[in-house]
């Protein structure tokens, strides 16, 4: 997804989530710049067979295309793996 400036029309943020409602809502609350009333939200709807690692790609295309001013990094990371340890 990628949030746009109302206002001159420029991507603010370039993100990647597979439930945006909640994501949106999550920038929202911990009050982000990018997605606020002057920001408009615009998807790409892809099917069910997209992975996670396909998705990240598309993060990354975008990011490199429109130089977003609220990503921090190249995009694409997603969520560290963590293993569970056992005890006992």
């Amino acid at each position: 997804y990628m949030s746009k400036s109302r206002i001159n029309g420029m991507v603010l943020y370039v993100g990647e989530s597979a439930n945006l409602k909640v994501r949106i809502n999550r920038h929202r609350a911990e009050g982000r710049p990018f997605a606020n009333r002057n920001t408009t939200i615009f998807w790409i709807p892809l099917d069910n067979r997209s992975t996670s690692a396909s998705r990240r790609k598309i993060e990354r295309r975008l990011i490199k295309q429109h130089k977003p001013k609220f990503n921090r990094n190249s995009g694409g990371g997603g969520r560290i793996a963590r293993r569970r340890i056992r005890h006992g």
